[in-house]
């Protein structure tokens, strides 16, 4: 099990970074990419390569499964201690009877599961350190269901209320 490196970064930049990476994948399929990022977001306290290979996974599966002339949309919302990260498309979404196993690792959407090569999503909560996630049922202004992906991820207020905490 790979144990959490938690630091202090910008969630701002590394979204950024990611959106980069996918700019001209997202331009090929006719996908627009979209982010939507609250002001003065706090740093997260979070291990940033696990957090960039969350956000790299959820965003490779929104542009593959997004249709021409789609949107994929990162939003980034902090409540005081946490900054949610949601990630939606305008895809076809993922079968109810298949959400729940998107959490558990690894995963395909067949819902066979692998024993080694590359993970499913692996959004459990791992540590204290790790992102949790949920995956609601949400429908949009017309009435129809979407997927969206949620990740919480504790900011640096959080970590020094603990810190205080435990001293």
């Amino acid at each position: 099990m790979v144990k959490p490196d938690a630091e202090l970064f910008s969630l701002t930049d590394l979204v950024q970074d990611v959106f980069e990476k996918f700019e001209l994948t997202a331009q090929s399929r006719g996908v627009r990419l979209d982010a939507e990022i609250a002001p003065r977001l706090p740093n997260a306290n979070a291990d940033l390569g696990m957090i960039e290979r969350v956000l790299t996974n959820l965003l490779d599966n929104a542009i593959r499964h997004t249709p021409a002339d789609g949107v994929v949309r990162v939003s980034l919302q902090s409540d005081h201690d946490i900054i949610q990260v949601t990630v939606s498309d305008t895809g076809t979404g993922i079968a109810s009877e298949l959400r729940d196993a998107l959490f558990q690792r690894p995963f395909t959407l067949g819902g066979a599961h692998r024993s080694g090569g590359r993970g499913g999503l692996g959004l459990a909560d791992r540590s204290a350190h790790a992102p949790t996630a949920r995956q609601p049922d949400s429908a949009d202004r017309h009435g129809q269901c979407r997927d969206d992906v949620s990740i919480f991820i504790a900011c640096r207020r959080y970590a020094q209320a603990r810190a205080w905490a435990s001293a």
